[in-house]
């Protein structure tokens, strides 16, 4: 049975499409809507913002940011401008939050808070995509949340119909590619085609203990055995190539024409990990469809103490 996707929070760093600072509409904010609304899901739209440190106060220019009523009526002007931009969509399950904090934090805290099931993020202020976002907020709103993540490289042109897995067939690989299949089910409907990639180390250089024919089939015999034990309602393909495993799963999304790519994560969750794992981190950047990340099972949270001025406003 797939999950049930009640509660959806998308970052945004744009609130209007005429806002000169910010280069346009966000391209991530529309998408998110039409998810939302597709699912019947309440969605939270998030802005975060920093003011000038407070460092700057002695100066007579900044004096009004060690103000907190500043910071407070600072917070409800810009959410009043993203709800303004949000009531054009006429969709009533839209709750606004302008945060002061960094963004990749906020995103999260806000997600913890709201208890959302998705976070979604993708396009930066100037429109590019998540290439350019890899090491800043969309890297900490992935290392961050508990919950799956959607990262969007371009919008939803077209329904969504094949969704590349991946498994290494290790025990927690089999936890995450159930997890991963089930919110790809949820997200976007059960008449999905589905194909489960593994990759095999390979280097040509080195002779095998097998030759290549009798690897692949021994690998194909094993993944085969793995997607048996990982059944769902409708079957998966087993697929299986060789060599690094951030290349060739981009390179079988790119060939099969993939929609969606499911990507696991492993290890801790929360702010103390510093990396995204580096398979997942190459096939984010060179990834040319959207990608749902879906982290291990959720552990105890590990937030860091929230900045003394943070505000949020929400509605």
């Amino acid at each position: 049975m797939s999950a049930r996707i009640r509660t959806v929070v998308v970052g945004v760093a744009t609130i209007t499409s005429d806002d000169p600072t910010r280069g346009g509409e966000d391209p991530v904010l529309a998408p998110a809507v039409a998810l939302a609304r597709s699912l019947g899901a309440t969605l939270h739209v998030v802005h975060a913002f920093e003011l000038p440190d407070l460092v700057l106060a002695g100066y007579p220019e900044y004096l009004p940011y060690a103000d907190p009523a500043f910071h407070a009526q600072y917070a409800r002007e810009l959410r009043a401008r993203l709800e303004a931009r949000t009531a054009k969509f006429d969709y009533p399950e839209i709750r606004c939050h302008a945060v002061e904090g960094s963004a990749g934090r906020t995103i999260v805290d806000v997600a913890e808070e709201v208890e959302a099931d998705l976070l979604v993020v993708g396009a930066t202020r100037r429109g590019r995509v998540w290439r350019n976002l890899l090491g800043t907020t969309a890297d900490r709103v992935i290392r961050g949340s508990r919950v799956p993540v959607l990262v969007l490289h371009q919008p939803f042109a077209a329904p969504i119909r094949r969704v590349l897995l991946t498994t290494d067939l290790s025990e927690e690989s089999g936890h995450l590619h159930d997890r991963g299949r089930s919110m790809a089910a949820a997200l976007f409907g059960g008449a999905l085609e589905m194909r489960t990639l593994l990759v095999v180390w390979f280097d040509a250089m080195l002779p095998p203990p097998l030759r290549e024919d009798a690897l692949r089939r021994a690998a194909t015999a094993e993944l085969s055995r793995f997607l048996a034990e990982h059944a769902g309602a409708a079957p998966i393909q087993p697929r299986v190539r060789f060599g690094e495993a951030a290349r060739e799963i981009v390179a079988e999304a790119d060939e099969w024409k993939a929609d969606l790519v499911v990507l696991g994560t492993h290890g801790r969750s929360g702010f103390s990990r510093l990396a995204l794992g580096s398979t997942a981190a190459a096939t984010l950047r060179g990834a040319g469809c959207n990608v749902l990340v879906v982290p291990r099972d959720p552990l105890p949270a590990l937030r860091a103490v929230p900045s003394p001025r943070r505000a949020a406003v929400a509605r």
